[in-house]
């Protein structure tokens, strides 16, 4: 579980899953490599207060920021 302490929007970074690799196990560094070419990401955009659930395997990562506004989550 995921809580947004502050929005989550596309000009702060927000996390990107790539969709259903939960369901492929535990992935090497070469695989996730792979995938990231073959999946497209998701931008996982939140109000402030939305709650995330995803499952810990599923591949992910922040974008980078591109303002001064915090992403806070706890």
């Amino acid at each position: 579980m995921r809580v947004h302490l502050d929005e989550s929007s596309l000009q702060n970074g927000p996390l990107r899953v790539l969709p259903a690799t939960h369901a492929q196990g535990i992935l090497s560094d070469d695989d996730i490599q792979r995938l990231a070419v073959q999946i497209a990401p998701v931008d996982c955009l939140a109000s402030q207060g939305a709650v995330l659930a995803m499952r810990p395997l599923l591949v992910h990562a922040s974008s980078k920021s591109l303002s001064e506004n915090s992403r806070r989550a706890h």
